[in-house]
């Protein structure tokens, strides 16, 4: 009987200790992702820079506005693409959208709609600040002699 409950003992123990180690591992790994976001989508824009604009409005940091449609591979999703683009692009999008990951579109304007999700975003625009700096240059004056 004591050899039975010795090793029924040390088969508790060894089965602790694994289970006990398996969760530390799990906890202190950056491998693991535990939590309730199994089945969703983590898309990263990057920061939004600031406009800076001169007294008349109009742009001069190099930044201009833009939206963009986070489409994600859903049926709803696909149903709502001809109201956003052209046929020849909602065939691109469609194709991208095989893969499973969702899809960042640039839109023209921001339009009604349920499952397609459209967001704001500065971009930086280097031509902008160029054009600008070149507009409102002084007049060169002659030299006099």
């Amino acid at each position: 009987m004591g050899r039975r409950l010795h090793a029924f003992s040390l088969v508790m123990c060894l089965l602790f200790t694994v289970v006990c180690g398996r969760v530390l591992y799990v906890a202190r790994s950056g491998d693991f992702a535990v939590g309730q976001s199994y089945n969703s989508y983590t898309l990263l824009f990057e920061q939004n820079d600031t406009e800076i604009t001169d007294r008349q409005g109009r742009s001069m940091g190099g930044t201009r506005k833009e939206w963009v449609a986070v489409i994600r591979p859903t049926q709803d999703c696909l149903r709502e693409l001809p109201r956003l683009f052209a046929p020849g692009d909602v065939q691109r999008i469609a194709k991208e959208l095989q893969k499973g990951y969702p899809v960042l579109e640039p839109v023209a304007t921001k339009a009604d709609t349920n499952h397609i999700v459209i967001m704001e975003r500065t971009v930086r625009d280097s031509t902008t600040l160029h054009l600008s700096l070149i507009h409102n240059l002084p007049p060169k004056k002659k030299a006099v002699e």
